[in-house]
């Protein structure tokens, strides 16, 4: 092993010293912002663009930017063929547009602010199609971006012509090198900012751009999760898009600092490890430090061998095969191993719940086509190999509530795991979920695995607790307000209060006033769940997307999620293939709880958590305590909402928002520690 170890770092320092010092790399830029159209007048093109402008200049160092705004047709051909004549022979040549854009027939256009577009014929005189941009990166030696934010709802009222108009932008295939993004993906609308000094999309990408170091998938990657965040109050959510054919290559917007490499023999270590990460101004030798960095914990023998294929021949793919031939004698050793060790006898998963017995599926389950997924070439590290997880410690189905009162410490050391109770007539009802152990984040393979949701990591409860079954609902919280213990009465949209689950309550509102309140009534302490115990709980032994399996259009039998029903009303949702009978909240425990005996932990509304948002969980705490560091300007909500996207239903989706943050798709579940 030690030996490995320091055949991976020798690899890396060689290459980067290999690469030290390469010639800048000569990048230009077209930036537009059209926003005083004569039909659809906008806010926010002209700050974006501005802005924009003003990051690739100043602070990534382009030679050189060309600055446009509201600029009418001519004005739009004469700025694409100026461009043109700099980018020619350019290494790295980006074209930003923020405005207006449309599609036909599928092909895409981009509009000036002259254009008036009575009719769709005129887009071909009034309109500069896609392809016309793409066409003017053709001198460009590496890397074409292009970056639309140009996807708002289209204004113009075109008539005649057999051709249909479509909202947002169409999807590409962009040649070799090329990058696209789109700031909404195909068929959907951009949010402009409005009462905001940009645009989310174009927010976002300006707090990633200038970070080194960042490859440029990932980089689009980051500004795809905070532009979700920031339009997660909307029925769909914005999603940006990135279409791109890239070669092995890495590109990055800003790289990492150059240093000059110390040539001075150093002392031999007990064990060389590999490198950090050394900067070099060079990306294949970023690359193969990154590679040499990441196949040292990677277990996953098919990923590496795929790994392994792309790198053949190179410092890269040695450190590759190195971990390929470790990874084979390490199972040869199991195998050995397993002839003499008798293995234990195989655990049973707890059997489903049946109190209450399972409503039936509210209509037929239909098939639908999942949401496209992103083209990918990064391939995303596997973590360090664990213990073999464990199942769920059996749960026995869930015993008739106690008394309506207050528990005494020997009522709560006779709790087992399923036991059921309440501790006054409107208070919460709360199951025992017993101590153990899960696997908390998604896997490298999961489908609509986000970054925030890594690294894979053990998370150990060694004690039982209390969670709410349910989601706290309107009754419970009307109880709180009656009391006089809540002063904000949260509207219920219209949709009723009784059984359906509270919406319209912040972090804030939950914390300093239900809580506070249901504490004095009790004696007890109630709180939020923190965010290790939400997936804990929601997993119950589960270690696929969902706690019932893999297949989104299940998700009828056990949540109320956005489904053919609501299809029928928003037309542009992205739907599970089924019907769950509701299309905005349903009361609390109208579908199948999990093994653990809890409703609802899929969709309904978003569950607030204890804890503060971190990025990542690099350094999450791994005894189930709720994580108090970082960015303590936002909170965790967990599990998705009525309107959410598929993807944002799975065990692992983390969202965040502001703590005085509002909406009619947030609410919350209580949890409460056990004594004895």
């Amino acid at each position: 092993m030690r030996y490995v170890l320091r055949l991976i770092g020798a690899i890396c320092c060689t290459l980067v010293l290999a690469y030290a010092g390469p010639a800048e790399a000569r990048r230009v830029a077209l930036v537009i912002g059209n926003a005083d159209y004569k039909i659809g007048p906008l806010q926010n093109p002209g700050n974006d663009a501005t802005a924009v402008a003003e990051l690739l200049e100043k602070q990534l160092k382009f030679e050189k930017v060309f600055l446009k705004r509201n600029i009418g047709y001519d004005g739009f051909r004469s700025a694409l063929q100026e461009f043109s004549r700099e980018a020619a022979g350019a290494d790295v040549g980006v074209v930003y547009f923020a405005g207006h854009g449309t599609e036909v027939n599928g092909k895409n256009f981009l509009i000036p602010v002259d254009a008036t577009l009575t009719k769709a014929s005129a887009l071909d005189v009034e309109a500069i199609p896609l392809d016309t941009v793409l066409s003017q990166l053709s001198g460009v030696r590496k890397l074409k971006l292009v970056i639309l934010d140009a996807c708002r709802n289209n204004p113009f009222a075109m008539s005649g012509a057999k051709r249909t108009v479509g909202r947002g932008l169409a999807r590409i295939e962009p040649e070799d090198n090329t990058v696209v993004v789109y700031a909404a993906k195909d068929g959907t609308t951009a949010d402009d900012g409005v009462g905001r000094s940009h645009s989310p999309f174009t927010e976002a990408f300006l707090k990633h751009a200038a970070s080194p170091g960042i490859e440029i998938t990932l980089l689009f990657r980051r500004v795809r999760d905070d532009v979700i965040s920031a339009t997660s109050h909307e029925p769909q959510p914005q999603q940006p898009h990135v279409y791109f054919t890239l070669g092995s290559q890495e590109f990055y917007l800003q790289p990492q600092p150059a240093v000059v490499a110390d040539t001075k023999p150093a002392a031999q270590a007990p064990v060389a490890a590999p490198p950090t990460a050394p900067p070099s101004a060079s990306n294949d030798a970023l690359r193969v430090v990154r590679v040499c960095r990441e196949v040292e914990g990677m277990a996953n023998l098919a990923m590496l061998e795929l790994l392994y294929s792309q790198n053949k021949g190179t410092p890269a793919g040695q450190c590759v095969a190195i971990r390929i031939e470790q990874l084979k004698l390490e199972e040869q050793a199991k195998k050995k191993t397993a002839l003499v060790t008798p293995q234990p006898p195989a655990v049973s998963p707890p059997p489903p719940k049946s109190d209450p017995p399972a409503p039936a599926p509210r209509g037929p389950q239909q098939i639908v086509a999942s949401p496209p997924q992103q083209q990918q070439r990064v391939i995303p590290p596997v973590p360090t190999p664990e213990p073999p997880q464990q199942q769920a410690p059996a749960v026995t189905p869930p015993s008739p509530p106690q008394a309506v009162r207050p528990l005494g410490a020997a009522e709560e050391r006779a709790l087992r795991p399923g036991s059921v109770f309440k501790e006054c007539d409107e208070c919460p009802e709360m199951v025992v979920v017993p101590a153990g152990n899960f696997m908390m984040g998604s896997p490298p393979q999961e489908p609509g695995r986000d970054n925030a949701e890594t690294p894979q990591h053990r998370v150990t409860f060694n004690r039982p607790f209390a969670a709410g079954r349910f989601e706290v609902t309107f009754a419970e919280w009307d109880a709180c307000v009656a009391s006089g213990g809540c002063r904000h009465r949260p509207n219920d949209e219209g949709w009723g209060r009784g059984k359906r689950p509270v919406i319209n309550v912040s972090w804030t509102d939950v914390t300093t006033e239900y809580l506070r309140w249901l504490n004095g009534k009790t004696g007890k302490t109630y709180r939020l769940l923190s965010e290790a115990e939400w997936e804990y709980v929601a997993r119950a032994g589960a270690t696929t997307r969902y706690f019932f399996g893999e297949d989104m259009n299940g998700l009828c039998t056990f949540a109320n999620v956005p489904d053919l029903a609501a299809k029928e009303k928003q037309k542009d949702w992205v739907i599970a293939g089924c019907r769950d009978g509701y299309f905005t909240t349903a009361p609390v425990g109208s579908f199948r709880p999990n093994a653990f005996g809890l409703y609802d932990v899929h969709g309904n509304v978003w569950e607030w958590v204890q804890d503060c948002w971190n990025p990542n969980y690099s350094v999450a705490p791994i005894d189930g305590s709720p994580w108090l560091l970082r960015e303590c300007n936002a909170r965790v909500l967990r599990g998705g909402a009525w309107n959410s996207l598929p993807q944002l239903l799975r065990l692992a989706n983390r969202g965040r928002n502001q703590p005085e943050f509002r909406s009619n798709f947030n609410g919350f579940r209580v949890a409460r520690n056990l004594g004895g």
